[in-house]
């Protein structure tokens, strides 16, 4: 056996709940499906009170609620890596230097990202910044296409079409 075959349950471990993916029984399958399920709701639904819970924070400007979340994140996210054990490779991961313009840009982005939809929720401009994001992955699949030359499938054309 080599070296690729020996690591790749590990590698499809992480994916599973700490299970190789082929060592799942249907029933753990199933369950493992429903947690996830659950978990994307619960994401979604916490997603769209959010802003009930910002536009009580009205006294407070945006880029320090921003910079209450990147520091509470940073700790949480901190905490699970330590917990899981993987501090030793996510640090080699984002301090690589071929990734560092990567995480630096992609964060940046966030950073913006999240600074702008705050400070219109706690400027009475929700609509708007729910047009925003309905509109910018219309946008995105635009840009593919133009620019990248992206060719959607029959099914994403349909639903662009729906959308549009």
């Amino acid at each position: 056996m080599n070296n690729d075959q020996a690591n790749a349950p590990e590698q499809q471990a992480s994916h599973t709940g700490g299970l190789p993916s082929y060592a799942m029984n249907p029933a753990e399958a199933a369950r493992a499906k429903r947690v996830a399920q659950t978990g994307v709701a619960a994401t979604y639904a916490l997603w769209g009170v959010m802003p009930i819970y910002w536009s009580f924070l009205p006294a407070m400007p945006a880029y320090e609620i921003v910079l209450h979340r990147l520091i509470w994140t940073t700790i949480c996210s901190f905490l699970v890596v330590v917990y899981r054990k993987q501090l030793k490779a996510a640090l080699a991961l984002v301090f690589d230097k071929q990734n560092m313009p990567v995480v630096l840009g992609c964060a940046a982005l966030m950073l913006g990202n999240n600074l702008v939809y705050i400070w219109a929720v706690t400027n009475n401009q929700v609509v708007e910044a729910g047009l925003g994001y309905f509109l910018t992955p219309i946008l995105q699949m635009g840009f593919g296409i133009v620019f990248f030359h992206d060719r959607p499938t029959f099914l994403q054309k349909v639903f662009i079409f729906l959308v549009c």
